[in-house]
């Protein structure tokens, strides 16, 4: 438990999660939070490929820009319906 709370801590500070054959061998995944203004995390955004052309440097920026876009579209949505929370990605 307290190795997954020191993984969870640097995880949150970084805004991203890398895992390398973690869950299968030969692939790994790079993931990003879409968050609400208040800083909750509502959904995440992941891209998993062989660990070979898992190109993390490049594949950030594109994952925290569909982040944004996503966190846009919902809160386009919400207010559209009355709501006022405000989602954003975090980057």
């Amino acid at each position: 438990p307290q190795a997954l709370k020191a993984q969870l801590t640097e995880v949150r500070r970084k805004g991203f999660a890398v895992e390398l054959e973690e869950t299968l061998v030969g692939y790994g995944s790079v993931a990003v939070p879409v968050t609400g203004s208040d800083g909750e995390v509502y959904a995440a955004i992941s891209a998993t490929l062989p660990v070979n052309r898992l190109p993390v440097a490049r594949l950030l920026p594109q994952l925290q820009a569909t982040a944004a876009g996503i966190a846009r579209a919902v809160e386009r949505r919400m207010l559209d319906r009355g709501g006022s929370q405000q989602v954003t990605a975090r980057t």
